[in-house]
């Protein structure tokens, strides 16, 4: 148990310990919720997911051979999956909304993931954290806005002007206005 927890702090990037050699306790990075995984048999986890307030999520039972790469990769899908992303971004979605612009998070190429808004012309907006979102919108010290076509890249919208000054409001009335700049007049 102490080598999952280390393998899953370095290689999923969450916070992982293991008590007394016994089970280990995973906190997922976005919502702070916990989940532990406890053998139960010999190629057996249980693990339990727990919201940081103690209720019960949901439980199942993983195959578990001692190699740490499949609960790897299901500790990686569940902490960053988009249940877990969503509602981190409630408010910042809600800034876009209130403008007239509906939004989506999507997957990013190479992982984790962006805010996209489809235009009328076929074109997108793509909003990220300076990269692709951290799990957390607290945590996005930049916010970096670009108009993209299929094929080609249009335009930098916004970028935060420091590190640090990550603004959702500022973010989203600048995304609007080029919005309604752009569908007022479109590209030739």
């Amino acid at each position: 148990m102490p080598r999952l927890a280390f393998v899953l702090r370095k290689h999923a990037g969450v916070d992982a310990h293991h008590l007394y050699g016994t089970r280990v306790v995973v906190t997922l990075p976005s919502s702070g919720d916990i989940v532990n995984l406890t053998p139960v048999g010999n190629n057996t986890l249980r693990w339990d997911h727990k919201t940081a307030g103690d209720t019960p999520v949901e439980s199942g039972e993983l195959l578990w051979e001692k190699d740490p790469d499949g609960i790897l990769r299901w500790v990686i899908n569940r902490a960053y999956s988009l249940g877990q992303i969503v509602p981190q971004y409630a408010g910042v979605m809600a800034e876009l909304s209130g403008r007239g612009l509906s939004a989506e998070l999507v997957d990013a190429d190479g992982g984790g993931f962006l805010i996209r808004i489809d235009l009328p012309d076929h074109t997108f907006l793509l909003i990220g954290g300076g990269g692709n979102l951290p799990p957390r919108a607290d945590q996005v010290e930049r916010w970096h806005v670009q108009h993209e076509g299929v094929e080609d890249h249009i335009a930098v919208v916004f970028r935060s002007p420091n590190s640090g000054t990550a603004d959702a409001a500022e973010m989203a009335e600048a995304a609007a206005s080029y919005v309604r700049l752009a569908v007022a007049s479109p590209r030739e």
